[in-house]
């Protein structure tokens, strides 16, 4: 998934990076022969190959699928519409009963369904009513299933809310924190940072507040990438976004640094020089 929203950034943004696009190419065609080699008959995937297939695990690998196709690679759609009909089993009917979790995993599967245009409206409406139980991050899951469904629903705004009211702000920049660790869905806060981050560039790329979550993200870095994998998928898919929304890689501008009132450096950011270090 990150290889693929990276190579998609690189088409989007104009970007000319041969080594990197090859790269890319490269990588994204072993992951596609992989996937299609591993998929088990009933349409799943499981952890490892040739292990019973997991509905999550299969949302997780129809969606590296589905966002594959649309940036351009030949994909088999028997391949997506037999891992979706898998998924579709492990649906349930939200009641006042359900755990959390479960809740926070059907608004991943929509999310999905939606990206494959095969979600419903009242299948989201339903996961709506119990919205205020879900974590953040699957708020903002199915914030981008209904603006994937139907930009105008009058839950896009609600949700929007959701997530901007809960916000941290701090030195830092701005976060958010769950209650407790969904351990079943892969969850932690950086991670829901991070899906929050790409759920509302989406919808509202002009928020005041993304540049703060840029912030605080890239503060949470260890080093080149993030402590878990999930972290550093999600956050290499909405860094990714957030430069296509902001149009950050098109720089046109010159710059003083001043010390104290006294000047120290200058230069000039174009699309040419940006990755260029200066210390």
């Amino acid at each position: 998934l990150p290889n693929v929203m990276t190579y998609r950034g690189l088409k989007d943004l104009g970007l000319d990076d041969p080594a990197l696009k090859a790269n890319l190419e490269v990588v994204l065609k072993e992951a596609l022969d992989r996937l299609a080699k591993d998929q088990n008959p009933d349409g799943g995937w499981g952890w490892f190959s040739l292990m019973e297939s997991n509905p999550y695990i299969t949302a997780y690998a129809a969606l590296g699928l589905v966002e594959a196709r649309d940036a351009g690679f030949e994909v088999d759609q028997t391949m997506i519409d037999r891992a979706l009909n898998f998924v579709r089993a492990d649906f349930i009917r939200p009641g006042i009963d359900t755990p959390v979790w479960q809740l926070n995993r059907q608004a991943f599967y929509l999310y999905v369904f939606a990206r494959a245009d095969q979600v419903g409206q009242r299948d989201l409406d339903e996961l709506l009513d119990h919205r205020l139980e879900m974590d953040y991050w699957a708020r903002a899951f199915l914030l981008m299933a209904y603006h994937e469904f139907n930009p105008g629903d009058p839950a896009v705004p609600q949700l929007v809310s959701d997530l901007q009211s809960g916000a941290i702000l701090s030195a830092t920049g701005a976060h958010w924190e769950e209650n407790q660790r969904d351990w079943w869905n892969w969850a932690s806060d950086t991670r829901t940072t991070a899906i929050a981050l790409t759920a509302l560039t989406r919808v509202q790329p002009d928020s005041d507040i993304l540049p703060n979550v840029v912030r605080w993200l890239m503060v949470a870095r260890r080093g080149d990438a993030w402590p878990t994998t999930q972290e550093t998928a999600w956050s290499v898919m909405a860094l990714t976004n957030w430069m296509d929304a902001s149009g950050e890689l098109k720089a046109d501008y010159a710059y003083t640094v001043k010390l104290n009132g006294q000047a120290i450096g200058d230069g000039k950011a174009s699309a040419d020089t940006l990755r260029d270090t200066r210390t």
